[in-house]
C-alpha cells in the first residue's frame, strides 16, 4: 500500500481522471474497473489495469489518509490517492519502484509518498535521487523495516515488510542491549538473502558469512533466526560486533554497491589523496576451493593514491582469502566494491557523498 500524499484535484476526483493520467504516462491503454458498491466512507474505489505491472491497482482516494502516521507537519494533514497491489515475489523490489516511479510521474507536484506497510516516508527529494533518476537502482532494504522492541526486560529486532515480497518475517529474540545494532545489520542482510536464496527448514544450518552459521525456526510472526542450540545467535553477533568479518550480501546489492562505488571513486580519491581521513576500499575474494560461490568482501586501508590507483593493507583478518599478507597492496578501480571515509569515528560511503563533501568542506 502506497500513499500519493497531497495528490491533485484531477487524481482525487474520479476514477476516470486517474486512469487517464496513468495511460498518458504509460503511454498504452490501460483497464479500468468499479465494483458495484462503494464502501460508504470514501468517495469511489477503482481497479486500473496497467499492462507493465504484474497485478492491478486497486486506487481510491481518502481525506485523512496519512493522519497519525507521523509524517513532517507540511504534509501530515494532507489528503491522499491509495493504491494497493501485490508485487510478484520473483522480484518485489522492481514492482515496487515502477508503482512508485509510476505515481511520481502522474503527479510531479506532489509531496512524496507513504509507504504505509512501514511507515517510511519517500519525499520528493529523494523520489527524484533514487526513483527517478537514470542512476544506480533502490536498495532493497526499501522493501522492509528493521525494528527493535523491548518486551519482558528483552530486545527483540524483528522485519516488518517481508511479508508483502512472498517472504516469512524475520526476528532475532533475547537480544544483549549492547548487541542491538549488530543484530540489526545481520536481520537485514538475511533479509536480502532470503530475496535470491530460500531460509533452510528448520534443522538445516545457514550460512550467512564466512564460518558464520544461524538456524531458522518457526514463530507465530513468521521465522526465527537461532544459534544451532537455540537461543539468539551470539557468536555471529559478537563477531558482526567486533568488525572482524560481514554477512554475505545478495548479486545484487554487490552490484548497487558498485556500481554506486564506481561513479564516485574520482570524488573519493580526492580525499583519499589529502591523507586527513582514514579511508578504506571494499575488495571481494571468491573462495578459492571453488566448491560453491562464497565471497568475502574484505575492507583495505587506503596508505597511498597513485592516478586511478590505490595502495592499501587489510584492514582485518581475511576468512577466504587466507593467503593474502598483511602488507600493502596495489588496488585498482575495477577490483572494488565500494569505499569509506572515516570522520570522527563515523563512516560514510558513495550513497553519503553528497553530505560527505559538505562535512568536509566546513
Amino acid at each position: 500500500t502506497l500513499v500519493l500524499v497531497g495528490a491533485a484535484d484531477e487524481l482525487m476526483g474520479t476514477p476516470e481522471g486517474l486512469a487517464a493520467a496513468i495511460a498518458d504516462c504509460v503511454g498504452e491503454a490501460v483497464d479500468l474497473d468499479r465494483p458495484e458498491a462503494t464502501p460508504p466512507e470514501v468517495a469511489w474505489i477503482a481497479t486500473v489495469h496497467v499492462p507493465s505491472l504484474p497485478a492491478p491497482l486497486l486506487c481510491w482516494p481518502e481525506a485523512g489518509a496519512v493522519d497519525g502516521m507521523g509524517l513532517p507537519e507540511h504534509v501530515a494533514h494532507q489528503h491522499g490517492l491509495v493504491v494497493q497491489t501485490v508485487l510478484h515475489p520473483g522480484d518485489p523490489l522492481t514492482c515496487l519502484v515502477n508503482m512508485a516511479r509510476l505515481l511520481c510521474l502522474i503527479d510531479p507536484a506532489a509531496p512524496g509518498l507513504l509507504d504505509a506497510d512501514t511507515g517510511r516516508w519517500l519525499d520528493r527529494d529523494l523520489l527524484e535521487r533514487e526513483f527517478l533518476s537514470d542512476g544506480v537502482e533502490p536498495s532493497e532494504d526499501l522493501l522492509w523495516i528493521v525494528q527493535a522492541a523491548r518486551k519482558d526486560g528483552q530486545m527483540s529486532v524483528c522485519t516488518e515488510g517481508l511479508a508483502r515480497c512472498g517472504r516469512h518475517e524475520l526476528r532475532i529474540d533475547d537480544v544483549p542491549s549492547d548487541q542491538v545494532d549488530a543484530t540489526a545489520e545481520l536481520v537485514a542482510s538475511v533479509a536480502a538473502l532470503c530475496l535470491e536464496t530460500p531460509l533452510p527448514p528448520p534443522g538445516v544450518p545457514a550460512e550467512v558469512g564466512p564460518d558464520m552459521h544461524v538456524h531458522v525456526e518457526s514463530c507465530p510472526t513468521g521465522a526465527r533466526l537461532v544459534a544451532p542450540l537455540g537461543g539468539p545467535p551470539l557468536d555471529v553477533l559478537k563477531r558482526l560486533q567486533d568488525g572482524a568479518t560481514s554477512v554475505y550480501r545478495t548479486d545484487r546489492s554487490a552490484r548497487r554497491r558498485r556500481a554506486l562505488a564506481l561513479s564516485t571513486w574520482s570524488d573519493f580519491l580526492s580525499i583519499a589523496v589529502q591523507g586527513t581521513h582514514p579511508c578504506f576500499v571494499e575488495v571481494p575474494f571468491e573462495d578459492p576451493t571453488g566448491e560453491e560461490q562464497r565471497r568475502e568482501h574484505l575492507w583495505m586501508e587506503v596508505t597511498d593514491v597513485q592516478n586511478q590507483m590505490v595502495k592499501a593493507r587489510p584492514a582485518h583478518k581475511a576468512m577466504l582469502a587466507s593467503g593474502l599478507d598483511a602488507g600493502e597492496h596495489e588496488i585498482h578501480v575495477d577490483e572494488v566494491a565500494s569505499w569509506r571515509v572515516l570522520v570522527d569515528d563515523q563512516a560514510w560511503g558513495p550513497d553519503l557523498l553528497g553530505p560527505l563533501l559538505e562535512r568536509l568542506s566546513v
